[in-house]
């Protein structure tokens, strides 16, 4: 995988799966990326960020105006 489609494609798990535990998720990133040990954990770090926002292609969260 190219570095910002692999970027793209961990981000869009991060934000959307709520199932897989952690370590599950560290296997599948070594697996599936393919990453290091250290980059999935690095990932893996900062899931719930991405299952709490919603993260712009550009790295900000979207905050919606009341």
């Amino acid at each position: 995988m190219e570095k910002m489609k692999l970027e793209d494609w961990v981000k869009s798990i991060l934000s959307n799966d709520e199932f897989m535990s952690d370590e599950e998720l560290v296997e599948y990133f070594i697996e599936e990326g393919p990453m290091s040990r250290e980059e999935a954990e690095k990932w893996v770090s900062k899931r719930e960020f991405y299952l709490n926002n919603i993260v712009m292609d550009d790295g900000s969260v979207y905050k919606p105006k009341l």
